[in-house]
């Protein structure tokens, strides 16, 4: 009874060492995707050519070109960003579609104009 007693223990620390394995296993691909992830990140900035303007300086631009509606969802949109209520990517894909990609453009447009100048 005694030996029966050595293979349990022996075949429960086999399947600790197999769970521990594949815990590190999983650590390392969840790693490999964190790294994957931030290299496509730093690529798609680095090819966009444009670089990142704020959207504080952006309003201004904005803010004239839109009815008192979609100026009030904006600015309650945006202290809701400034307060964290709503994440970033939430935030963008709102303003997205209050504003138009058209117009952020020309936003960020007329911005590099006036602060070349």
């Amino acid at each position: 009874m005694g030996s029966d007693i050595c293979v349990m223990d022996l075949g429960l620390r086999l399947v600790v060492v197999y769970l521990a394995v594949q815990a590190m296993e999983e650590l390392q691909r969840m790693h490999a995707m964190n790294n994957n992830y931030q290299r496509a990140a730093k690529a798609m900035n680095k090819s966009c050519g444009t670089p990142l303007v704020p959207f504080a300086m952006l309003y201004p631009f904005i803010e004239p070109q839109l009815d008192k509606d979609r100026a009030m969802q904006l600015r309650g949109l945006y202290a809701g960003f400034r307060n964290r209520r709503i994440s970033k990517v939430e935030f963008v894909r709102r303003v997205r579609t209050i504003v138009g990609d058209h117009m952020i453009k020309m936003a960020v447009y007329k911005f590099q104009t006036t602060r070349a100048d």
